[in-house]
């Protein structure tokens, strides 16, 4: 079985539980259907220790963060809270002079790791926040006898420039929505960095 048969399952999983979690507060749950970036890494061998990274206790901190990095409200940031309350969910947050100013969630299917959503206070970012989170999180999931580290991002975004640099590799997946990758032609989905106008995830942004 390829990464990405393991991880595609594990992300639809993951989507799953977040549409069910909206739906039982009450928030409406609409299905996408637009490109998005699928990324791999395998879990083998050394990774740096964080140590600017925790893990969060309070969980009404952790979704403050998140949604005021996210800069959303109403439904989109009752779906967002709905998804990153489940009992499920691993929180991290960063923080400077003492107050949180940056979190990122996972989620464990057994020997998967999916990356969930990560945010930055706009007035922090481009400090090296998420690439913290980012390896913190990879470290977590190794020391919890994950062995593939899995995600999605929107092509051609930041999340998806940050995933290449810490050694993903990156899919583009079409017709995605949020039970998974729909175009039965395109899976395993095209290496990104084939596809055209996709070739630039090492670029700093």
């Amino acid at each position: 079985m390829s990464d990405v048969q393991r991880a595609e399952p594990a992300v639809r999983q993951r989507s799953s539980w977040a549409a069910a979690a909206a739906r039982a507060v009450g928030v409406p749950v609409h299905e996408r259907t637009t490109d998005r970036i699928l990324a791999v890494r395998r879990l083998d061998g050394a990774l740096p220790v964080t140590p600017d990274v925790a893990e969060a206790t309070d969980i009404a901190m952790f979704r403050d963060t998140l949604l005021a990095g996210y800069e959303v409200t109403d439904a989109v940031a009752a779906f967002i809270a709905a998804e990153h309350d489940l009992p499920a969910v691993r929180r991290f947050l960063v923080h400077a002079d003492d107050a949180p100013v940056a979190a990122a969630a996972m989620t464990i299917h057994d020997d998967v790791a999916v990356l969930g959503g990560a945010s930055t206070l706009p007035a922090h970012r481009g400090h090296g926040a998420q690439t913290g989170l980012l390896r913190h999180r990879l470290l977590v999931a190794l020391e919890s006898g994950c062995t593939l580290a899995t995600a999605t991002a929107r092509p051609d975004s930041t999340s998806a420039a940050n995933l290449a640099r810490a050694g993903f590799t990156l899919y583009l997946c079409p017709m995605w929505t949020i039970t998974g990758c729909q175009n039965s032609d395109s899976f395993p989905p095209n290496r990104a960095d084939d596809v055209t106008g996709v070739a630039h995830w090492g670029r700093s942004r």
